[in-house]
């Protein structure tokens, strides 16, 4: 489902909430009508090397379930009793959690899984970690989550999927967090959440009143052997350890406590007490596709010749973080959905496999209204239809602009060209329209024009009180006409020209400030130069700031951060 469609469904677009239909049933992906004669494993990598977004992931997955075949020519396998008990040991999976994963044909929340993966797998692959060792790659890893993910207080952030967090381009320290453990799985790394148990009562009943919502876990535990190395997501580093070059193990923190004085001298962070950070268990990171039999099988069949990486095998990850002097602990918190287990399926809509619905699943319209701008009001004194249709406009322009065509998620998976490309068109595009904007004949004409539509909707008004009444559908039509008036691109030119502007000009700042972190990686010769040039969209950016800062809290920080890295290195 699109983000106009999101938008549509919960309000956003002034149009009212549509019913919902409740929690899903496991949805399985619709079989083709007729059985493929070729190898279904063969045509599935093929499709999946040309495009890997949700609609050619549902495809390829029907296939397969019509298929019905495993790459060796066995049937598809369930999962088996063993399995099924470990995952809901490890997990805390529910019986309807049990009945999504447990069936052998591929469901629609499968669908929107692979294509995640497939998006962390291409985060992964602009990383360049493949040869480094796992503290190396865990760290580069979290820096580049960190770059992404503008932190936000807790308090004013809904978590979300590890994808979805991505693009909206922001969130909490849980979101960091999440991102991360989903980045390790691609990389080849285990990943878990610390914290003491009482974080299966979160969120708390009642939060500190003027301050940010406590975070669960104080850091991730990344494993190394035996052994869980801790990083802080909320500032993307390694956790202090008695190496000065290492980061702290948990068992090391566990021991001596004291080792994490120095990770809070800044006041940035809340220090657990010694008695908590004794107390800390480890919860899982896994999402909840990932566990099934058939993603297993898709692992082997197409998963390991494209990269990614689809399928855990909970045993075998409850036995090694065992190994590491830990049990995993489910993260369960009761009526909370939004875990790393769960969430992914309570975003994905009804129709396409998940729970999400917007008359029962109100973080969505959170969700989508944190990556929009806060607009100019309609004119004094306007009539309340013609203020909700204007922010309507508004909405759906920006979304046209700067969301659908996707800049973000495109420097995400290292398209630095095509994102450049894009963005340096839409900052060109919206300056000269702001200009045009502001042309005297043009605000005249708009202003006359809001004089007539106010007029109109006034009148609209009294008329519906005369139900039935032909004046009232021959002013509706009037309406309509109306906005379709050419005075209105004046008038919403210059309400989003701007936000647009800084928008593509911060994404285009982030883009080159990639390519530069990727040269710098690398030991590239142009990295001082490409340095320069991210320093140098840092600073036209930088004037922007402030106004994005009170659409997108946080912003101004954010990217005073990165202009300083970048001005260190160029």
């Amino acid at each position: 489902m699109t983000f106009r469609s999101w938008m549509l469904a919960v309000g956003l677009l002034a149009v009212p909430l549509v019913g919902g239909c409740g929690r899903s049933a496991p949805t399985t992906v619709a079989p083709s009508a007729e059985r493929e004669p070729e190898n279904p494993w063969g045509k599935a990598v093929t499709a999946l090397r040309k495009d890997t977004d949700a609609g050619t992931c549902r495809r390829v997955l029907a296939d397969l379930s019509t298929a019905g075949v495993g790459p060796g020519g066995s049937a598809l396998p369930a999962m088996s009793d063993a399995e099924q008990g470990a995952a809901k040991t490890a997990l805390g999976l529910t019986d309807d959690e049990l009945k999504e994963v447990t069936g052998a044909a591929y469901t629609g929340l499968d669908a929107a899984y692979l294509a995640e993966c497939f998006y962390l797998r291409d985060v992964g692959s602009t990383l360049d970690a493949g040869k480094l060792a796992p503290a190396a790659k865990a760290a580069r890893a979290l820096a580049w989550v960190c770059r992404q993910v503008q932190l936000v207080p807790v308090a004013t952030v809904v978590p979300a999927p590890a994808s979805y967090t991505l693009r909206r381009g922001s969130g909490g320290g849980l979101d960091r967090a999440t991102v991360f453990a989903a980045v390790c799985q691609q990389l080849g790394l285990d990943a878990v959440l610390v914290g003491t148990p009482a974080a299966n009562n979160w969120p708390p009943a009642n939060p500190p009143e003027g301050k940010p919502m406590p975070e669960p876990f104080w850091a991730v535990g990344v494993r190394n052997g035996t052994t869980l190395m801790l990083f802080d997501p909320r500032r993307g580093v390694p956790l202090p350890g008695p190496a000065a070059d290492k980061p702290a193990t948990l068992a090391e923190v566990k021991a001596n406590p004291d080792l994490l004085k120095p990770w809070a001298t800044d006041g940035k962070v809340t220090l657990p007490t010694a008695d908590e950070i004794k107390a800390s268990v480890v919860f899982p990171t896994v999402p909840l596709s990932a566990v099934s039999a058939r993603m297993a099988t898709f692992q082997i069949g197409a998963g390991d010749e494209l990269g990614v990486r689809v399928a855990v095998d909970v045993a075998a990850l409850a036995k090694a973080i065992r190994a590491c002097g830990e049990e995993l602990t489910p993260w369960a918190p009761p009526g909370y959905v939004l875990t790393p287990l769960r969430s992914l399926r309570e975003y994905v809509p009804v129709a396409d496999g998940g729970n999400g619905d917007p008359a029962q699943s109100p973080w969505l319209a959170d969700y989508f209204r944190a990556q929009l701008p806060t607009f100019d009001p309609a004119p004094a004194g306007s009539e309340i239809g013609f203020t909700d249709r204007y922010l309507y406009t508004l909405r759906a322009a920006y979304v046209r602009a700067v969301i659908e065509t996707g800049p973000r998620e495109k420097l995400q998976r290292g398209q630095y060209l095509d994102a450049a490309r894009l963005l340096v068109k839409q900052r060109d595009e919206y300056r000269a329209l702001a200009e045009q904007s502001r042309d005297p004949a043009r605000r005249a004409a708009a202003t006359g024009w809001v004089t007539d539509l106010n007029d109109l909707y006034q009148k609209l008004r009294v008329a519906k009180l005369d139900a039935g009444s032909d004046t009232a559908r021959q002013l509706e039509a009037d309406v309509r006409k109306k906005w379709e008036d050419k005075a209105v691109s004046a008038l919403v030119f210059a309400a989003v020209a701007d936000p647009i502007f800084n928008e593509a000009t911060y994404l285009l700042a982030l883009t080159k400030h990639e390519q530069a972190e990727r040269a710098k990686a690398a030991g590239a010769p142009d990295a001082q130069a490409k340095w320069r040039e991210a320093n140098s969209w840092w600073q036209r950016y930088l004037p922007l700031a402030a106004a994005q800062d009170k659409s997108f809290p946080g912003r101004a920080a954010h990217a005073t951060a990165l202009a300083a890295r970048a001005a260190t290195f160029q």
